[in-house]
């Protein structure tokens, strides 16, 4: 079972949970030596080498001690058709690697100085390895190798892995999602001993609840937050948007609006505001989940949901014009 998503910037990721406390975290350019013209042998490797050179925000020292002083690994290889990044480490390093890897894939500085070195470093490898040399390094290594970082080292040609006892909920930085309020503290904790005092707050559930385990039924209370935020060209289309739709059929539906987002940005009534939930941002998913339903005796039944939702916007191999009142398409499988 895994979890596979992409981020705005079109990095695709794909989480695969595992029971281990070690953890393989890798990021996969779809660039090789295949992709090589035949004036750029040996590019691909030598960006693969000049990753660990340095970044604008570590040093080559810095880059190789950041997980060996953890006990973790950080290496890399170049294939025919990919140039592998990856990092092994224990679990609570996770916020040590991650970050790691999309620095130096991202931001290295290629310096001139190990540019020369890591020029004859490659040359020895293709020689030392392969039957025979086809071509030879430039006279202008940097400024290829730098044309290649340039060209295939984008985003969208890059998927970021991770398997092991990896939160994808916790990790990150550039893109993931990250908790930006997890040093919080509870305002106060609903406990058996105090909850009447809010019991007109509390449903008869939850009042059922401490009744029935008041030992070790507890509600912690934290202050409310608002950290929603959006890709810049949903803003831009709901402002070029806003206005258009109008409510038909006594508000159970819609006109003047296809395949956006928020379609009534500024609601005046109620069915507007629930037309903005079913018109909210959402991206193309496949996901795997299991619900569990207890009983009291302590006895469950799992059920295990697999699910796909897809878009007409955002699916390649449809043109969304030919169905103007497709919201989505949703498929369900359930064991």
């Amino acid at each position: 079972m895994y979890q596979s998503f992409n981020l705005d910037s079109g990095l695709r990721v794909i989480l695969a949970p595992s029971a281990t406390d070690v953890v393989y975290a890798g990021i996969a350019v779809a660039t090789g030596t295949r992709h090589e013209l035949d004036s750029e042998s040996g590019m691909a490797h030598l960006v693969e080498h000049m990753t660990f050179k340095g970044t604008q925000r570590l040093t080559s020292m810095q880059i190789l001690n950041r997980m060996e002083s953890v006990g973790g690994d950080l290496n890399a290889y170049t294939g025919k058709e990919e140039t592998i990044y990856y990092a092994t480490f224990l679990r609570q390093h996770l916020k040590r690697a991650i970050p790691l890897l999309l620095d130096i894939v991202f931001n290295s500085t290629f310096p001139q100085e190990e540019l020369d070195k890591e020029v004859e470093v490659v040359i020895d490898e293709i020689v030392d390895w392969a039957e025979e040399v086809v071509g030879q390094l430039g006279c202008t290594p940097c400024t290829l190798a730098v044309g290649i970082g340039r060209t295939h080292y984008e985003a969208s040609s890059l998927m970021l892995q991770a398997m092991g006892q990896a939160d994808a909920g916790r990790v990150i930085s550039n893109g993931f999602t990250t908790n930006p309020v997890e040093d919080d503290q509870p305002e106060f904790v609903i406990t058996a001993q105090n909850f009447q005092q809010y019991r007109e707050n509390l449903t008869p559930g939850q009042v059922a609840l401490f009744e029935r385990y008041p030992e070790t039924f507890r509600m912690p209370v934290y202050a409310t937050r608002r950290t929603v935020s959006y890709p810049q060209d949903v803003y831009d289309q709901v402002k070029r948007t806003a206005g258009q739709a109008r409510l038909v059929n006594n508000g159970d539906g819609i006109e003047n609006f296809s395949h956006g987002t928020f379609a009534f940005p500024v609601p005046k009534q109620g069915a507007e505001v629930l037309w903005n939930h079913l018109t909210r941002y959402r991206i193309n998913v496949k996901r795997w989940y299991m619900q569990a339903m207890p009983q009291t005796n302590g006895s469950y039944n799992l059920i295990k949901m697999e699910e796909e939702v897809g878009y007409p916007q955002l699916m390649g191999d449809i043109d969304e014009s030919t169905m103007p009142n497709t919201m989505l398409f949703f498929k369900q499988r359930v064991n």
